[in-house]
C-alpha cells in the first residue's frame, strides 16, 4: 500500500485525530503576518495548492498559516474523494492521509471515511483474489496472498475485512488438503499444514479454530474407523461407548474427544430429519416421535439444531392431529358459519390464538371428531412439512359448512351487531333493514332499524341477512319521495359512518338512482331463505 509522502507522524491505522489546537503564533512579527494573509487570500482566490503549501512552510509560525492548513486538508479530502470514485486508490489513500494531518475535525472525518472505502475495495479485491487461489486447491497461494497484505501497518478494518471474507474458501481448502493427507495415513503432514507461519496471519481467531477442528476431526475419523459401521447401523449408544473407551485409554485428548462425539451428532443429525420427514407423512407420527426423542438425547446438544426445530414444530401438529383422531387426505374447502375460534395447531386444547370471520373461505386438512385442523390459504397438493406449516388452527366442525354462508346468518349467540331484513314495521309486511342489538329468549330479537334508530322487537324466525348483493330485488324511490317503486340493487356505492348507500336499477324506465340503504324495504320471498 501506499504510504503518502513521508508523513512520520501518521499511522496507517489511525482514525481519530484532526482536533482544532489553537495556533502558536506568539512569535510572528505583523510584516510576517500581513505577508502570510496576504498570500492566502491570493491562494484562495486561486485556489492553489501549491501556494497552501508554501505559507504553511515559510510561514508556519502565523495564524494565516494554521488558516492555510485547514483549506489545503478540504483540498486533499477533496482530491482523495476525487481519486476514490476514479479508482486509483493509491493515490485517495496518499490524500486521505495528508487531509488528516492538515485538516480540521470535519475535514478529519470525510478522510477517513475515503480511507475506509479504500481499505473495502481492497478488502475486496483480495479476498475474491485468495478465494480464488483457494477455491482452485492452492491452500498455501491463498494464505500467503492475505499474509502478505497484513502487515503491520495494515488497518484494523482492512484486515477484519480481508479475513472475514476469505475465511470459508481458505479453511475448505485447508480441510480438503487435511482430509487428503490423513488418508495417505500422512498425520504429520496435516498438522504441517496448519503449523504455516502465514495461518496465524492469514485466519482470524474463527478461521484458525475452524481449520484446527477439521484437523481433529480427520485425525479422529481415521482412527475411529471402529464406530464407522456402528453409526451405519444407528447403533449409536455402542459407538458412544466406544469413544468413551478410547478417551479413558488416553487414546484421545480432549480435542479429539469433541471431534470424535461431534461425527456422531452429525450421524445422529443427519438421522433425525430422515426421520422426522418421514413422520410428517406417516400415519402415526407419534410412534417415531418416541424414537427420535430417544435418539436426540444421545446427541447431547446444548440446542436443539436448527435443521431439526422447525421440523419438530410441524410434527408435534401431525402428533396433535393423530391423538385427535384425525384424517390427513386431500383438503377440503369449507366456509365458516360464523366467527370461529381457533384453537393452535398443535394443542387442541390450548387457548385461542385466532379466529375466522362469518363465510370465510378455509381448507379442512384433518378431519377431527368434533374438531377439524384448517388452513388459511389453499393448501394445494403439499405434503409433509409444506403442507402442515400452512395450517392455522383447529376449528369446530359444527361451524364449518360445506355450502358458502355469505347469505347465512350467523349463530344466534352472535347475532348482536348482524345487519339484517326484517318486518320491522309492524303491522306492514315490508321489509327493512335494520342491526341486531339483542336476542331476547332464543326466539326473538332486538332491532334497531337503519331509518330512524328506533329499536323494535321481532321473532327470531322470520330474520334474513342483511345482504346488499347485486340483482336483490327492493322497493325504492324512484320517482318521488312518497312511492316505492321495483327497482333492483345494482352495486353497494359507500359504507361510510355504518349506513351504505346503494345504486340501484329502476324497473321502470332503467332509470339509476343512489338511495341510503335504510330508506330501501324489501319482500320476504325477494330475500335468501333463512339458513341455517
Amino acid at each position: 500500500m501506499a504510504t503518502g509522502l513521508a508523513l512520520g507522524a501518521v499511522a496507517c491505522g489511525g482514525g481519530g485525530g484532526g482536533e482544532d489546537k489553537p495556533a502558536e503564533t506568539s512569535g510572528a512579527s505583523e510584516q510576517d503576518e500581513a505577508k502570510a494573509t496576504r498570500l492566502l487570500e491570493k491562494a484562495r482566490e486561486e485556489h492553489s495548492e501549491e501556494r497552501l503549501r508554501m505559507i504553511i512552510a515559510r510561514f508556519g509560525h502565523t495564524q494565516a498559516a494554521e488558516s492555510a492548513k485547514g483549506d489545503l486538508g478540504v483540498i486533499l479530502a477533496g482530491q482523495a474523494a476525487e481519486a476514490l470514485k476514479s479508482g486509483e486508490l493509491d493515490k485517495s489513500e496518499e490524500k486521505a492521509l495528508e487531509a488528516k494531518v492538515y485538516g480540521d475535525l470535519a475535514t478529519t472525518r470525510k478522510a477517513q471515511d475515503v480511507l475506509d472505502q479504500v481499505d473495502d475495495q481492497r478488502a475486496d479485491l483480495v479476498s475474491k483474489d485468495a478465494s480464488s487461489i483457494a477455491e482452485n486447491g492452492k491452500c498455501a497461494s491463498a494464505l500467503k496472498r492475505v499474509a502478505n497484505t497484513l502487515g503491520k501497518k495494515a488497518r484494523e478494518r482492512y484486515k477484519k475485512k480481508v479475513q472475514a471474507q476469505s475465511r470459508d474458501a481458505i479453511v475448505k481448502c485447508l480441510a480438503e488438503k487435511i482430509e487428503d493427507e490423513v488418508k495417505a495415513a500422512n498425520i504429520d503432514g496435516a498438522r504441517s499444514l496448519l503449523d504455516q507461519s502465514e495461518v496465524k496471519v492469514a485466519l482470524d481467531k474463527e478461521g484458525q479454530t475452524a481449520a484446527e477442528k477439521a484437523l481433529a476431526k480427520s485425525i479422529v475419523k481415521r482412527s475411529l474407523t471402529s464406530i464407522q459401521p456402528m453409526l451405519e447401523k444407528h447403533e449409536w449408544q455402542p459407538a458412544i461407548d466406544e469413544i468413551d473407551k478410547l478417551q479413558a485409554d488416553k487414546t484421545l485428548d480432549a480435542k479429539e474427544y469433541e471431534a470424535a462425539f461431534s461425527l456422531v451428532q452429525d450421524a445422529i443429525l443427519a438421522f433425525l430429519v430422515k426421520r422426522s420427514t418421514e413422520a410428517l407423512v406417516d400415519k402415526h407420527p407419534g410412534e417415531i416421535w418416541n424414537e427420535i426423542e430417544a435418539t436426540e438425547k444421545l446427541a447431547r446438544w446444548k440446542r436443539t439444531p436448527d435443521e431439526l426445530s422447525d421440523l419438530y414444530a410441524y410434527l408435534s401438529i401431525a402428533i396433535e392431529c393423530e391423538n385427535a383422531g384425525c384424517k390427513v387426505g386431500k383438503p377440503k374447502v369449507r366456509y365458516s358459519w360464523g366467527k370461529i375460534d381457533l384453537k393452535p395447531p398443535a394443542d387442541l386444547k390450548g387457548g385461542t390464538v385466532s379466529s375466522t370471520k362469518h363465510a370465510q373461505k378455509v381448507w379442512v386438512v384433518g378431519d377431527g371428531k368434533d374438531f377439524s385442523l384448517i388452513a388459511l390459504e389453499d393448501p394445494g397438493s403439499a405434503t409433509g412439512a409444506e403442507l402442515w406449516k400452512q395450517v392455522t388452527g383447529w376449528a369446530d366442525e359444527k361451524q364449518l359448512k360445506s355450502q358458502d354462508t355469505v347469505l347465512w346468518l350467523p349463530p344466534v349467540d352472535q347475532l348482536p351487531g348482524t345487519r339484517i331484513w326484517g318486518p320491522l314495521r309492524a303491522p306492514q309486511k315490508d321489509y327493512h333493514l335494520g342491526v341486531v342489538k339483542q336476542v331476547v329468549g332464543g326466539k326473538n330479537v332486538i332491532v334497531k332499524r337503519l331509518s330512524d334508530d328506533e329499536e323494535v322487537t321481532v321473532a327470531l324466525r322470520d330474520i334474513r341477512v342483511g345482504t346488499l348483493k347485486n340483482g336483490l330485488k327492493v322497493m325504492a324511490f324512484c320517482v318521488d319521495q312518497l312511492h316505492p317503486e321495483k327497482a333492483k340493487i345494482d352495486k353497494v356505492v359507500t359504507s361510510v359512518g355504518g349506513m351504505p348507500k346503494v345504486k340501484v336499477l329502476c324497473e321502470k324506465g332503467n332509470k339509476e338512482r343512489v338511495e341510503v340503504a335504510g330508506a330501501l324495504t324489501s319482500q320476504k320471498s325477494w330475500l335468501p331463505p333463512k339458513k341455517p
